[in-house]
């Protein structure tokens, strides 16, 4: 499930909340008991994301031109949907003047 929300032209804030299940061979959770923790073969959690970008560019699909920056946080393990409990905090940015990607000579 996800909420957008845009009040100005440059920024945007996403909100998501996802679920998901992994699930790894005996084999993996016998030699490594670490992988999912506790030696176990499938977790389930939720997860809830939130995302702001900023894009001061010449265009939001392909910037040439411009500034943009990303960052997100997310929240691991919800309610009773918490075999996985970690924050992730992630930064992009800032870029700058010319975004065009550069080519070598060759």
């Amino acid at each position: 499930m996800s909420y957008a929300y845009r009040k100005a032209i440059s920024t945007r804030h996403q909100a998501f909340l996802t679920y998901h299940t992994e699930k790894v061979a005996d084999t993996v959770a016998r030699l490594n008991p670490d992988y999912l923790g506790k030696g176990r073969t499938e977790v389930h959690y939720a997860e809830l994301l939130y995302r702001l970008d900023y894009i001061k560019a010449d265009s939001w699909q392909y910037p040439l031109v411009g500034q943009s920056f990303r960052g997100e946080i997310s929240k691991a393990g919800l309610g009773p949907l918490n075999d996985i409990d970690f924050v992730k905090i992630r930064l992009k940015g800032p870029n700058t003047g010319n975004m065009r990607p550069r080519h070598t000579g060759r």
